[in-house]
């Protein structure tokens, strides 16, 4: 990860003191900007050595240096090179999410902070763009949203009328450090699934954790969150609780659903919104224009803004990209997965198709620790009550989505399991095996690398 930093981060004493770093080193420098990889560095740069799973930033800080790093960000005791300034510092992370929290309390912007387990960049990729129309905004870019991402993402914003940020946790203990340092305004929690629930003891531990959130809003702060998660929401009368969705304080009301998207008036508290768009269908589509359109609303756009600010993000979303491929149409959802986010891709699936073959290609789940069978199971008999005509699966894991189809009663004839190791054969079936007019949907979580696989179809169609 890398990133320019901003103009007040620019200065080494600045940014010592907002490391709670002590600085080595004499040499005048202007640091431009920051990367945990040394392979990302650029002339100018620091380089943040952190450790890893199979090796520590500390063995790349020569590398680094030889492609004209400045300067290190190091825990004390690491050694670097005599012409790069030490900032050394206790334990990386928790610095840089101090340096965070002290850029955050140098700044007046109106801070969006959005988690959930499933949508959450979709709607900060939306919010940002809908606030776009009223003001300056910066953001976090991609898939910035780890205790390393987020930290760095507020080292590179400029000074702007909004900052909308994206909080993704894996492990108990994040969000309360990273909500510490957003101090949001709005805090916006898409909902709360399965994903990751892995490195938690339990469901309710999970949401406990996700909830946290919303522990440092700015004063006269706003957690908007699912209607049916508000009573778990309990922060006393400091925090303004809203819920989204049927039954709660923003939900969208005369949809119209179709293959090109959902369509409907957004009801508020206080207005309605008229004639609200999204590009996909479902619940997907329906979340989305909620939680985006409710941001907007609590931020005091005009109805206009809106309307407009969710049909320009609904083009750029990056979820359910269709792609035509001669006859055939791959949906392309192969960012990440987790099992609600299967489930809303396979309703997707079923209104796009319009009748046409439908083909779901789903890749492991991963982070699901000991519940990872149930919940590949779950979503299997997802796919046979959805109607999909042929089911592919990709992975160890994922082998557990065809006895899931199978117990619910799909055609053993139209399941095909593959192994990690048998990519290539996987993409000969799908050309060789399904209707030469099906409508393919592509999702595994990130690591099964799924976009390989609609890269592979697209070169040998």
């Amino acid at each position: 990860m890398r990133i320019e930093l901003c103009e007040l981060m620019r200065s080494p004493t600045v940014l010592a003191d907002a490391l709670g770093a002590r600085l080595i080193g004499e040499r005048p420098v202007t640091p431009l900007g920051l990367t945990n990889d040394s392979r990302e560095v650029l002339p100018g740069d620091l380089f943040l050595a952190l450790p890893g799973a199979s090796s520590h930033g500390a063995d790349f800080i020569a590398d680094a240096a030889r492609r004209g790093a400045v300067g290190v960000i190091a825990k004390e005791g690491i050694r670097v090179p005599e012409a790069c300034l030490l900032f050394a510092v206790k334990d990386p992370i928790t610095a840089l999410l101090s340096a965070a929290a002290f850029r955050r309390r140098r700044s007046r912007a109106y801070l969006v902070a959005v988690s959930g387990s499933v949508g959450k960049t979709t709607v900060k990729e939306g919010v940002a763009t809908l606030l776009s129309s009223v003001g300056s905004v910066a953001f976090s870019q991609g898939n910035f949203n780890s205790q390393i991402g987020f930290p760095l993402s507020m080292l590179s914003f400029a000074e702007s009328d909004f900052w909308v940020v994206e909080l993704g946790i894996n492990h108990p203990g994040e969000m309360q450090a990273m909500a510490s340092a957003a101090m949001p305004d709005l805090a916006l929690l898409t909902g709360v699934g399965n994903a990751h629930i892995g490195h938690f003891e339990s469901d309710a531990e999970l949401l406990s954790e996700k909830l946290k959130i919303a522990t440092c809003l700015r004063g006269n702060g706003v957690f908007l969150l699912p209607a049916a998660l508000k009573t778990a929401a309990s922060f006393g009368q400091a925090v303004r609780v809203l819920g989204m969705g049927q039954g709660g304080d923003f939900y969208l009301d005369k949809i119209d659903m179709s293959p090109k998207g959902v369509c409907g008036d957004l009801m508020t508290p206080d207005r309605v919104i008229t004639n609200v768009a999204w590009p996909v269908p479902g619940r997907i589509g329906v979340c989305a224009i909620t939680a985006i359109g409710a941001a907007g609303a609590l931020i005091g756009c005009s109805a206009q803004t809106i309307r407009q600010g969710l049909l320009l993000a609904g083009e750029r979303t990056p979820r359910m990209q269709a792609l035509a491929v001669e006859g055939r149409v791959l949906i392309d959802d192969s960012y990440n997965a987790s099992p609600d986010a299967v489930e809303g891709a396979l309703e997707v699936l079923s209104y796009r198709a319009g009748g046409r073959p439908t083909v779901a290609v789903l890749g492991d789940m991963l982070e699901l620790g000991e519940r990872s069978q149930e919940l590949h199971f779950r979503v299997g008999a997802a796919v046979a009550r959805s109607g999909v005509s042929q089911l592919f699966t990709y992975g160890e894991q994922a082998a557990c989505f065809a006895s899931g189809a199978l117990d619910a009663g799909m055609d053993a004839k139209c399941i095909f399991c593959f192994a990690r190791q048998e990519k290539t054969a996987l993409v000969k079936a799908l050309l060789r095996d399904t209707p030469p007019n099906a409508v393919m949907l592509l999702k595994g979580s990130g690591r099964m690398k799924m976009y390989e696989i609609v890269e592979e179809i697209r070169r040998k169609i």
